[in-house]
């Protein structure tokens, strides 16, 4: 019996010392985060679709949406203003309609303002302030070309290091074709593809010549891929 008993002890201990032995595999799942902008026929916004509207597909086949949200979450959102030297007559208006849209904003969001021209720079960190964005908004001149690339991509690292809020957006302003940078388009895509920052764009293109309809297609193709939108104010009063 004792024996009976002593094997016994000795088969769970070999157990447990195999048990211990083996390795764990162990797997979790994430939220994917898929941002939408919805316009109707006319390029108004549609802001009151439920989940029923929307359908997620991975390789051709239905995914089920976990989390649908339509709120005014805070948002860590960065403004990227084009200073190059043909924004020279439009920045006054563009800086008062960038701090309208500040304040008109949910007061808890953070913002940062990059001005772009042939070179990026951070003109206003991270904020939560106002009068701080008032006060570093306009410092500059209006001079060079433009490196939006540049800026987007300068943008994003930044908010991978600053930003607070689970919401990422970004809101390019400019008036004319990328002519400056040295972020190749194929790179922007690949920093879209693994990105899950928004961002929309302001074009301020007067005309319809070949460079105006070529800076239409990359501010498009900027926001398009990341769930964002392009606007083409007629005039600069809608801006």
């Amino acid at each position: 019996m004792k024996r009976a008993a002593w094997l016994i002890a000795a088969s769970l201990a070999a157990s447990a010392i195999l048990r211990a032995q083996s390795p764990t595999f162990r797997s979790d799942t994430r939220l994917v985060v898929l941002h939408s902008t919805v316009t109707d026929q006319h390029g108004t916004l549609v802001t009151d679709l439920d989940r029923h509207a929307f359908a997620v597909y991975e390789n051709g086949r239905r995914q089920p949406i976990a989390l649908f949200r339509r709120d005014d979450v805070p948002v860590s959102l960065g403004l990227l203003i084009d200073n190059s030297g043909s924004m020279r007559n439009l920045r006054s208006r563009v800086e008062a309609a960038a701090l309208a849209f500040v304040r008109a904003s949910n007061p808890d969001d953070e913002v940062f303002v990059v001005n772009f021209a042939d070179k990026v720079r951070v003109d206003v960190p991270m904020t939560r302030d106002i009068r701080a964005v008032e006060s570093g908004i306009g410092r500059v001149d209006s001079i060079g070309g433009t490196a939006l690339r540049d800026a987007v991509r300068l943008a994003e690292r930044y908010l991978q290091q600053h930003a607070t809020r689970d919401r990422h957006v970004l809101l390019a302003i400019t008036d004319g074709k990328d002519n400056a940078s040295e972020t190749t388009v194929k790179e922007i895509e690949t920093l879209s593809e693994h990105s899950e920052t928004a961002v929309f764009g302001i074009g301020l293109f007067g005309d319809d010549s070949g460079s105006s309809r070529q800076g239409r297609r990359e501010l498009d193709t900027l926001t398009t891929r990341t769930g964002g939108i392009a606007f083409y104010p007629a005039g600069t009063e809608q801006i």
